[in-house]
């Protein structure tokens, strides 16, 4: 073409500058007292809680009902009339927490919603950008408040690098957890259990495809194998 138009109807990923975004940095045990200490002290009226799967959103919700929180799940193992009544009742007022996998991300628009909480980060950094979207919606002001520990550093990396900034850290909380990146998994495969996985098994290996014979004085024994007894 010499003369065309170019057209692009997806933008790229981006926060809105209306929304508050806090990562609150906690041990993966801690999380539940977390989430409920924010949600008696921080995160009033109606709340999104996001997690990374279905199993985790049903225990998160049995945990809060068992603690007389009004709450619901939603995700891809409920039905699609279940999914709507939960959504019409968390629009009306009658479900105070929503809990919901990123199935849920994009289609939620609540009016007048204030808090979403990441009970998990997402493993897919443009999940972040969706979830955080459902409050601050129609030009009003919101709060995301993501819950971060040790195991999930990488994914945390994604997302900053997706938004093009850091999340600020918030300290003000009882389960802090100022963990080091040595603390990641994959810094820890490094480690001497890594390596204990490296010996060899002491037994000699044919290359594929070859028909020489086997000369075991060419291989390496493993150290750990008990000597035959003679």
């Amino acid at each position: 073409l010499t003369d065309h138009v170019e057209v692009i109807v997806t933008p790229p990923a981006s926060t809105v500058k209306r929304i508050k975004q806090k990562l609150l940095l906690v041990q993966r045990s801690d999380k539940a007292r977390l989430l409920k200490h924010l949600l008696e002290t921080t995160a009033s009226g109606q709340v999104l809680v996001f997690t990374k799967t279905k199993r985790g959103a049903d225990r998160l919700a049995k945990q809060l009902k068992q603690a007389d929180y009004r709450c619901e799940v939603i995700h891809g193992d409920k039905t699609q009339a279940t999914r709507d009544r939960v959504l019409q009742g968390f629009k009306k007022g009658s479900v105070d927490i929503l809990i919901a996998t990123d199935l849920a991300a994009r289609g939620i628009d609540v009016e007048g919603l204030q808090h979403v909480i990441n009970f998990d980060i997402p493993h897919d950094a443009e999940n972040y950008v969706h979830r955080i979207g459902r409050t601050g919606r129609a030009g009003a002001k919101g709060t995301a408040l993501t819950l971060g520990c040790p195991e999930e550093h990488e994914f945390r990396i994604a997302v900053e690098k997706l938004i093009g900034d850091k999340i600020p850290v918030d300290t003000d909380h009882p389960y802090h957890h100022a963990y080091t990146t040595a603390e990641s998994p994959r810094s820890r495969t490094r480690g001497p259990q890594a390596r204990r996985r490296t010996y060899a098994t002491g037994k000699p290996k044919r290359q594929r495809g070859s028909t020489a014979p086997i000369n075991p004085s060419q291989h390496g024994t493993n150290p750990r194998r008990r000597k035959s007894r003679r």
